[in-house]
């Protein structure tokens, strides 16, 4: 199984036409979980880093390029606010 980084790098170099399924996987295998709210977007937070906010009605939604950057910078905020 690749690592979160490995992962990181994919969106990165790819970031077309990828699924809400693929960003949520390596939020969750971070252990992030979205906050509890009605609608239909996912929002994530970690101390320290602004918020995401992922445009997703179900999981296995394409999201927009921007949306996958965005995704990716905010990995990168959180993997190093950890430490990681």
């Amino acid at each position: 199984m690749a690592t979160i980084r490995e992962r990181l790098e994919e969106l990165r170099a790819n970031p077309r036409n990828r699924s809400c399924r693929e960003v949520i996987a390596i939020l969750r295998a971070m252990g992030l979980k979205p906050r509890p709210k009605p609608g239909s977007h996912h929002v994530y937070s970690y101390p320290g880093v602004y918020p995401l906010t992922l445009p997703c009605h179900s999981e296995g939604d394409s999201l927009k390029t921007y949306a996958v950057k965005q995704a990716v910078q905010f990995i990168e905020e959180v993997l190093e606010e950890k430490g990681e």
